[in-house]
């Protein structure tokens, strides 16, 4: 009579050292070269412009909505002067410029809402519709 083989255990369930989960992005784990932080030709010590906290890498990142802004707030003063026919081309103007920025740009910033065509096309359309009230309405007094 043979005796029965003995008792080996499964090396899965053998108790070990537990390995700790490193950094997990939505791709998937991230690799320590994925952390490393990108040659550039900045010195060491200083931050490229729109890497810098603050204002002015906002606005290096977001220059085309703060050009963008910058028309609005100037229409918007036209407008606060009595000068709403002007405020209002320059408010429409912004739009269509938001429009050509959003369909000629790789990286619009804040622009970029949904599809590149949904964008460019809504921004168009809602700049051409301004700029036309504003040559219809007739002016008053």
């Amino acid at each position: 009579m043979t005796n029965p083989p003995a008792f080996q255990p499964d090396p899965v369930s053998q108790p070990g050292p537990v390995p700790q989960p490193g950094p997990v992005s939505q791709a998937g784990p991230v690799s320590q070269a994925d952390l490393a932080e990108p040659a550039s030709q900045t010195p060491p010590g200083r931050l490229r412009l729109q890497d810098r906290p603050g204002l002015a890498g906002q606005l290096r990142r977001q220059w085309p909505w703060a050009l963008c802004v910058l028309f609005t707030a100037t229409g918007i003063g036209l407008i606060a002067w009595g000068h709403w026919r002007v405020g209002g081309y320059a408010v429409g103007a912004a739009v269509l410029l938001a429009g050509v920025l959003r369909l000629s740009l790789r990286n619009p910033g804040i622009l970029a809402i949904r599809g590149k065509a949904f964008d460019g096309f809504f921004y168009l359309l809602l700049g051409a519709a301004l700029v036309v009230i504003a040559a219809v309405v007739p002016p008053s007094g």
